[in-house]
């Protein structure tokens, strides 16, 4: 004990950063357990598909016309309120949300834990992330499209 003292005294400034890294690790590792959702990368989530989690995807109608994750559901995040209704008959089904960085669907998958959905998931960089997978988009007008 007296060496790490001695250690502190003679390097202040290191000390003191690994003091307040160890506490912002801290600091999001809570946050993480605390807000009721979790973020996956995109091969989990193809892992979740395939097991029947639903994929809500918050983008434009547009974008979503133009290329977005096979069987994906198009809710934009003003529609979210009134398709709730039909979404909680399964508040256990496992939801993907995503949304073209990740950003957007974090806030969207925080509502929809605190409306009682026990399997959120947040794509994590959301379709720029699966886009950088080459993992296969469908669009309107036609069956599949990869990148």
């Amino acid at each position: 004990m007296d060496q790490i003292i001695e250690f502190a005294n003679s390097h202040v400034m290191l000390a003191v950063s690994a003091i307040a890294v160890t506490l912002m690790a801290l600091i999001y590792e809570i946050r993480l357990k605390t807000q009721g959702f979790r973020e996956i990368a995109a091969a989990d989530s193809v892992r979740l598909i395939n097991q029947g989690a639903m994929v809500m995807d918050l983008r434009k109608r547009e974008q979503f016309n133009a290329g977005h994750i096979i069987n994906a559901r198009n809710i934009e995040p003003d529609q979210l309120d009134a398709k709730l209704a039909d979404l909680k008959n399964n508040l256990e089904q496992p939801i993907v949300v995503c949304c073209d960085s990740g950003i957007s669907s974090g806030r969207v998958a925080a509502r929809l834990h605190k409306q009682g959905f026990t399997q959120v998931y947040n794509l994590k960089g959301g379709l720029a992330a699966w886009r950088n997978e080459n993992y296969p988009l469908e669009s309107k007008g036609s069956q599949r499209k990869g990148k």
